[in-house]
């Protein structure tokens, strides 16, 4: 079997876009169900510190509504809908290819 380059190239770049993939979702893999990083104000004693009034702390609500968090999830479900495409197209392909090629065998 020959490759020609554009051949070659696509199944490198594939190859390449695959293991970041794979990264980016391990990596993202806890960070969805946290809320994101929000810088906090300062203790610096009595005259600095200053209490909300008339609401209760919720935090259970705050990171489930926690837009970036929210934000990061849809990314993740995306990209694990878009490998599964991927993997489906490949077998699909492989399937034709073979059954064409075993149709030409003695």
């Amino acid at each position: 079997m020959t490759d020609t380059p554009t051949t070659a190239d696509t199944l490198e770049a594939f190859g390449a876009t695959y293991l970041r993939l794979h990264q980016a979702l391990d990596n993202a893999s806890e960070s969805q169900w946290q809320a994101g990083y929000t810088p906090r104000a300062r203790d610096d004693g009595d005259a600095a510190t200053i209490r909300s009034n008339g609401t209760t702390s919720d935090p259970t609500v705050g990171i489930f509504l926690d837009g970036r968090r929210l934000a990061l999830r849809e990314a993740v479900i995306e990209a694990e809908r878009a490998q599964e495409l991927a993997l489906h197209t490949m077998q699909t392909a492989i399937a034709k290819l073979e059954g064409l090629t075993a149709d030409e065998r003695p």
